[in-house]
């Protein structure tokens, strides 16, 4: 089955997680785009999300700076490793990332919106939040947190 979605990319993303599952009014993907499907946010696209797991990295969905995702982080979740403060290494878990940033809870979870970035030199450590990110010298891509 292919979609015509103006303004929207779908596509497959061969992460070891669960299945993703894509929430807006707009039609099922079809079970080609499995394992997961990804939601790229462009101008004047319908806001969807794609649900992770807390072990999901950005680096499973895209390594082109500028590639907006938005992303739904379950209730109840365990805490994984992350590189960097407010900008975070490719290999970051999302979802801890997000707790770390401020912007969810592991116990609630919640929605958030990612936007790829090229690597930096060095990312710096910090404790926020209950969450202790790594120091970590030269990563290819990074992510930052947009509102």
């Amino acid at each position: 089955m292919r979609l015509a979605l103006p303004c929207l990319v779908l596509a497959a993303a061969g992460c070891a997680s669960a299945p993703a599952t894509v929430v807006s009014p707009s039609p099922a993907p079809s079970p080609a785009v499995t394992p997961a499907v990804v939601a790229a946010v462009a101008p004047r696209a319908e806001v969807e999300a794609v649900t992770l797991t807390w072990a999901s990295r950005i680096i499973q969905f895209s390594r082109e700076a500028g590639r907006k995702f938005v992303f739904d982080c379950p209730r109840a979740g365990s805490a994984g490793r992350i590189t960097g403060t407010d900008t975070y290494g490719e290999t970051s878990s999302v979802c801890t990332a997000a707790v770390h940033a401020g912007l969810i809870t592991l116990a609630n979870g919640g929605r958030v919106t990612v936007e790829v970035r090229p690597g930096r030199e060095t990312f710096s450590g910090s404790t926020r939040n209950g969450i202790t990110s790594a120091s970590y010298k030269r990563m290819t891509n990074s992510f930052v947190f947009v509102r």
